[in-house]
């Protein structure tokens, strides 16, 4: 809902009207996320009625920032990881990140 001029405008109904997709991308799994966290993006992502919903785990890339300032001996392996506990990058095991995502998305 957005107010506008004191209106209050159900923005997915305008959207159904003039044909617009909505996809939100949201990406899980960083270094300070709790499981309290991720489920606040959750109740985000159902309350938006997004037409489709991707949610990714965060992942450490050649090139990126991130990546820059990650252990070296982490780099040695791959040029793209996955923030996990495995990896020492968050509080997750990178299993427990992908079952908390596929339960929601079921």
């Amino acid at each position: 809902m957005f107010n506008i001029n004191n209106n209050c405008i159900n923005i997915n109904i305008i959207f159904a009207i003039i044909g617009l997709f909505t996809v939100g991308n949201f990406i899980i799994g960083a270094p300070m996320e709790t499981i309290e966290t991720i489920n606040e993006t959750f109740s985000f992502i159902k309350s938006c009625s997004f037409d489709k919903v991707n949610i990714k785990t965060l992942d450490y890339m050649m090139g990126s920032e991130l990546y820059s300032k990650i252990n070296c001996d982490l780099k040695k392996e791959s040029t793209h990881i996955f923030a996990c506990k495995e990896n020492g990058l968050n509080n997750f095991y990178l299993q427990e990140i992908i079952d908390i995502k596929n339960k929601f998305l079921e």
